[in-house]
């Protein structure tokens, strides 16, 4: 049995919490600024020099997107394996920084709804639109800085998702973003793949691929995390397994061409 530390406390938490428990392993410390949230700790730098942090084998962060890093490295130093939330980093040469070893393994979960045969059409729809609402956008996920924007905090899954369908040899031919928008094509080799994602509370969810006219519906709920994929993360973090760092970049690299 590990032993695990949380840092972040916030909505996927909760997920986070479920699966150590899904794989017998024990969650005995916790970590966030919130007072409201009654964490074992406000700091993390002073959970990390505590003695209960001796302890700990493995650490979950939870964090805003531009804490992941810093953390990740800190956790790494003091000897702990990391998994950390989607996105592992919001630049290729951060990302670089990490070692490839099994210490450190990102959360991509929607890898798990790849389809076991993978073709290769000639058109391709991604459709997403999103529901977030006022909160969403107060917070630290309404600040670009923070969160990197709708392309890496939400988009990020989904083109994961065409890179491990189609593949690393793509050319990208236009894009747009905006805060609540993103849309352009993608060329995937003789794959053509138009994408709209979107924030908009007046139009139902949606999170859909359509493939020469097959439709894949990837998740019809208000957050992917309701898939319960989480489980499955931790199952390979425990074998040794997961999206190490030099995977999670290729996302990473894709959105940046895109931004």
């Amino acid at each position: 049995m590990k032993k695990w530390a949380i840092v972040g406390l916030g909505f996927i938490s909760s997920r986070h919490k479920s699966a150590i428990e899904h794989i017998g392993d024990q969650l005995i410390l916790t970590c966030d600024d919130d007072e409201t949230k009654n964490a074992d700790f406000l700091n993390f730098d002073i959970m990390c020099e505590s003695e209960k942090f001796k302890e700990v084998d493995c650490v979950a962060i939870c964090t805003p997107n531009y804490l992941h890093i810093p953390m990740v490295k800190k956790c790494l130093a003091k000897g702990k394996r990391v998994l950390c939330e989607k996105p592992l980093g919001l630049s290729e040469e951060e990302i670089a920084e990490l070692p490839n070893d099994g210490s450190v393994f990102g959360v991509l979960q929607l890898r798990y709804k790849l389809p076991k045969e993978l073709k290769t059409p000639e058109e391709v729809e991604l459709r997403l639109n999103f529901h977030r609402g006022q909160s969403y956008w107060d917070g630290w996920k309404g600040d670009e800085k923070k969160s990197g924007g709708i392309l890496y905090n939400l988009g990020v899954h989904y083109l994961d998702f065409l890179i491990q369908m189609f593949g690393e040899n793509y050319d990208v031919k236009y894009s747009m973003h905006y805060k609540d928008m993103a849309s352009g094509a993608i060329h995937f080799g003789n794959t053509k793949v138009h994408y709209k994602m979107t924030i908009d509370l007046d139009q139902p969810i949606e999170r859909k691929i359509l493939m020469d006219g097959e439709e894949i519906d990837l998740s019809d709920k208000e957050n992917l995390s309701y898939e319960d994929l989480h489980k499955f993360v931790y199952e390979d973090f425990a074998r040794g397994k997961g999206v190490c760092p030099a995977e999670a970049m290729k996302a990473i690299k894709l959105i940046a061409l895109l931004k």
